[in-house]
């Protein structure tokens, strides 16, 4: 059987709920009225503007996108696109060095010509038959060689 308990603290009656649920509301809608514009046009310092600038989308042809980065102690790693190309980029304090293009170069053959450049042709695997005649071919033949020397011996 399932006890009931009160909850700790009072919950007020429902008039006093109402009036904390309505000042709630109306703070939300003040802050959405002139609190949100404020922050949007750059706020005191522009800061807002400028985060929100920073996790805009790429604009146009020819623009750098950073892909992904790594960092290596002082130094750091940047996988960067500019203009179709794809750059590995090292940067320390002091420096940026390209350290290779890593862009990935169309390849002349399909994947399936690959393949099929790479396979071995197709043997299939010998029956028993087929190895008893190969096996009865060689001994004649040796069969023969082996008269052959015997005649020259004996002469």
């Amino acid at each position: 059987m399932l006890r009931q308990e009160p909850l700790a603290g009072g919950t007020g009656s429902p008039a006093s709920q109402s009036w904390r649920w309505l000042l709630g509301l109306v703070v939300a809608l003040v802050l959405i009225r002139w609190g949100l514009p404020y922050a949007l046009r750059g706020g005191s310092k522009g800061q807002v503007a400028h985060w929100l600038n920073r996790l805009a989308p790429p604009k146009g042809e020819g623009t750098i996108t950073i892909l992904d980065s790594r960092l290596l102690g002082a130094s750091a790693l940047h996988l960067v696109a500019v203009r179709g190309r794809v750059l590995l980029i090292g940067s320390t304090s002091q420096q940026v060095s390209l350290l290779m293009d890593v862009t990935e170069q169309p390849e002349t053959a399909s994947a399936f010509d690959q393949v099929l450049s790479q396979a071995k042709p197709f043997s299939p695997e010998p029956t028993l038959q087929e190895e008893m005649r190969e096996t009865t071919q060689m001994l004649e033949v040796f069969q023969q060689r082996l008269q052959a020397v015997r005649e020259r011996l004996a002469s």
